[in-house]
């Protein structure tokens, strides 16, 4: 018979293109919030050298400004790679910041795909029950046995009116 086991979203238009369509809404959803985490984490890694760059800057031009004196530039140089250090310092914080970030959304990422698969086999195993309890062919009538057709049949015949 056709479209006897197409399951029981065949009687329902659209059914299973409907939970498609809805499972694709949500893996577009979580890959657009990932996107823009991922996009945030870069603006924030560029800031860093934004300002080590204004800072160097700075130094150039109170160099300039001095002329060619000549007079603290022992003390300078010392300022400078003080400053340096201390940059540096402030950058490699920040590049473990943004690892540790990361590591915190891959968890988190890793976390709500397991979410995702341990909702898509409770939706499998729940398809599987129902399918499992309604009879084979026609809902609603259930497939008798030919033999106990056979049966009742002779009862029938053979019954006293």
């Amino acid at each position: 018979m056709p479209g006897a086991n197409q399951g029981s979203t065949a009687g329902k238009p659209g059914g299973k293109f409907e939970e498609l369509k809805e499972m694709m809404k949500s893996f577009l959803e979580y890959e657009t919030a990932r996107f823009k985490r991922e996009e945030r984490r870069l603006r924030n890694m560029e800031q860093p050298f934004s300002r080590i760059q204004e800072q160097v800057s700075l130094i150039k031009e109170k160099d300039d400004s001095k002329g060619s004196t000549g007079t603290n530039s022992d003390a300078e140089a010392s300022k400078i790679l003080a400053e340096n250090r201390r940059l540096m310092r402030e950058q490699k914080e920040e590049q473990l910041s943004v690892q540790e970030e990361k590591k915190i959304k891959d968890e988190e990422d890793a976390l709500l795909a397991e979410e995702e698969r341990v909702k898509m086999v409770e939706k499998v195993r729940q398809e599987r029950a129902r399918h499992a309890a309604e009879p084979a062919g026609v809902p609603g009538k259930e497939e008798s046995d030919p033999e106990e057709e056979e049966r009742e049949a002779s009862f029938r015949l053979h019954a006293p009116p």
